[in-house]
């Protein structure tokens, strides 16, 4: 017999939204606000509660709201900013004074719900950056609706989904920036499609950013600029990618390895025989040791003990 509240219950209650297209109900709209943002983007589409695409609230715009969870580690306050369901941010900010920065951008259908755990491993040795990973605008494509940074930025209305989540991501970055935390101590990191949008900003960029992670993406370069990308020249860039995934061949992980190197990157491609298209654990432990050639403790930095805020505050430093 299942217990009031119990996942049956759920479950059930779940396909009555779907077999009979409404959430009228108390119980509904609350069941709703507890699924994850992808599936209920999903969802809101097939119930035609949204306009496509649905933009919602800007990252950076989130991270200035007061509507927030807070968790944490030993090292990083852990929050989530919710201020739209939709479009969550996870900022992993360190307890003492930030000197580096991972932005991260999830793969499709997927949300920073997601990367929590993830971000909880790559920063166990790493207690002066901070972690940030958005969610991407909900949009439509062939594969249904969810969130999405764009696909692969081929057709006019990819490329206008493109940039428009570059300058989107731009605005975080330039709030890193305002906190004293250069272009060049920040890593810009994707998964799947996440990486296709983290390849072109940091190949656009005036300045070099301190590094590029790729996990299982093909790191599509994006619509044509010309035959010049600033951010490529000696751009270190870390790809770790599995012999078993299916939805990102091998193939096209090292042919744009290879298009990579052309542009001056300065790529390692990290090949895991046995993963698919996920992290694995040999994964982790080649991402820990890159990441620490490239966010260093900044020299003479004070470890000074914070507390937890979303919001950038003004730095003294000159600007960059």
């Amino acid at each position: 017999q299942r217990r009031p509240g119990s996942a049956g219950d759920a479950f059930d209650l779940l396909c009555s939204i779907f077999r009979e297209r409404s959430a009228d109900s108390a119980d509904r709209r609350e069941l709703l606000t507890s699924l994850d943002p992808g599936v209920r983007a999903h969802l809101r589409s097939c119930l035609g509660l949204v306009s496509d695409p649905d933009h919602g609230l800007a990252p950076v715009k989130c991270l200035k709201s007061a509507s927030q969870r807070v968790l944490g580690t030993t090292q990083h306050h852990t929050v989530f900013v919710c201020e739209d369901p939709l479009r969550p941010v996870l900022l992993m900010s360190p307890r003492i004074k930030a000197t580096t920065s991972i932005l991260f951008l999830h793969g499709l259908f997927q949300s920073s719900t997601m990367v929590e755990q993830l971000a909880t491993e790559l920063l166990r040795e790493l207690p002066h950056t901070r972690f940030i990973a958005p969610t991407a605008p909900s949009r439509s494509s062939v594969l249904g609706h969810g969130p999405s940074w764009c696909e692969d930025g081929r057709t006019e209305c990819q490329q206008s989904a493109l940039h428009d989540s570059r300058v989107e991501l731009l605005h975080v970055i330039r709030q890193e920036m305002s906190i004293g935390i250069a272009p060049d101590r920040v890593v810009l990191a994707g998964f799947a499609e996440g990486g296709n949008l983290a390849t072109w900003i940091a190949l656009q960029a005036p300045r070099k950013y301190a590094g590029l992670l790729l996990l299982s993406t093909a790191g599509h370069t994006g619509p044509q600029l010309g035959a010049k990308w600033p951010g490529a020249p000696q751009l270190q860039v870390l790809r770790c990618h599995g012999g078993l995934d299916t939805l990102v061949s091998d193939e096209a992980a090292k042919s744009n390895s290879k298009e990579l190197r052309a542009l001056g990157c300065d790529v390692k491609h990290a090949h895991f025989n046995e993963a698919g298209h996920g992290v694995c654990v040999g994964m982790l432990q080649e991402i820990r040791a890159w990441l620490h050639e490239c966010l260093p403790h900044a020299v003479g930095a004070q470890d000074v003990r914070v507390g937890v805020s979303t919001q950038a505050q003004p730095s003294t430093r000159p600007a960059v």
